[in-house]
């Protein structure tokens, strides 16, 4: 039960920091790819998708994350 609370902690992290690098980067994340972040629990999705935020454009990891462009 301990291991699965720390595992939702770390993808609840790495969630929030998709969304605080593009709102960083790009300003206020659009409802939709703010809520298509929150419901994803994959790790390895995650980590990718923080990737796209960090080195693409706006444009770019919006369609990383499946969310329509600006």
């Amino acid at each position: 039960m301990l291991a699965q609370g720390r595992e939702q902690g770390r993808e609840q992290a790495l969630a929030q920091a998709v969304i605080d690098l593009y709102e960083a980067r790009f300003g206020e994340a659009a409802v939709d790819l703010r809520a298509r972040v929150d419901a994803t629990r994959d790790p390895a999705v995650l980590r990718r998708w923080l990737t796209a935020v960090g080195t693409g454009t706006a444009d770019d990891a919006a369609r990383a994350i499946g969310t329509t462009p600006t």
